[in-house]
């Protein structure tokens, strides 16, 4: 049996390409995230993302900027945040209906149930 990963904060600040901004853990799924961002200027919106493991160090990663539009998505209201999120939970499915996909480099692993990609691009599932 694997371990655990180490689950993202509640709570961090920023670092690097997203130093000035506060991440505040809205929800969290087998297969999502919801976080509330805001910067140093009072403005405020919320992240989706798609839970990955790093499979190299044991824990989740916080998506970096390339991943939004792809397996993050920003929204301006909580309404469109928790949909996206509600979207990527219904991913949560058995085991055997789950396919690992490796990112080009093989340090994160990303579950993602067949039936909802099929069924978001069209091919039914």
């Amino acid at each position: 049996m694997e371990n655990s990963p180490q689950e993202l904060p509640l709570v961090f600040e920023g670092r690097g390409e997203v130093k000035n901004f506060s991440f505040k853990q809205g929800k969290r799924s087998n297969t999502a995230y919801l976080y509330e961002v805001s910067d140093t200027f009072g403005n405020k919106w919320h992240e989706v993302f798609i839970r990955k493991i790093n499979a190299r160090f044991g824990n989740i990663a916080y998506p970096k900027q390339n991943a939004f539009g792809v397996s993050a998505w920003s929204a301006g209201t909580l309404e469109l945040a928790n949909k996206r999120f509600d979207d990527l939970t219904e991913m949560s499915a058995p085991l055997n209906s789950l396919v690992l996909k490796r990112d080009k480099d093989n340090s994160f692993v990303t579950y993602i149930s067949f039936h909802f990609v099929c069924e978001r691009i069209g091919h039914g599932g």
